[in-house]
């Protein structure tokens, strides 16, 4: 498992300015949390048809969002490919958080 480049952010929690603009910005949304979705931010994704990641034991059984890919919880390995294929297309943007 290797990931190519040092450009993925993880956010606990976002909220007002600072979402919009990651909203606006990102190239892939990781749908990796246990808890309750927040679908509010999950509909601002794929109105910009931004690509959605998760594994099996935490993907939203009811998404039918034709760019949400589920992996099994055994396939770290090709999440980690499917990232590195986003990060290398031609379109992709870094943004780096201090």
């Amino acid at each position: 498992m290797n990931i190519s480049k040092t450009v993925l952010a993880l956010y606990q929690t976002i909220i007002g300015e600072k979402q919009k603009r990651l909203i606006k910005t990102v190239d892939a949304y990781l749908d990796i949390n246990y808890g309750d979705k927040v679908y509010q931010i999950i509909d601002q994704v794929k109105e910009r048809n931004i690509p959605i990641l998760s594994f099996g034991d935490i993907a939203d059984q009811n998404n039918t969002y034709s760019n949400y890919t589920v992996f099994g919880n055994d396939q770290v390995d090709e999440m980690v490919d499917k990232i590195n294929e986003i990060i290398n297309n031609p379109g992709f943007k870094i943004e780096v958080q201090h």
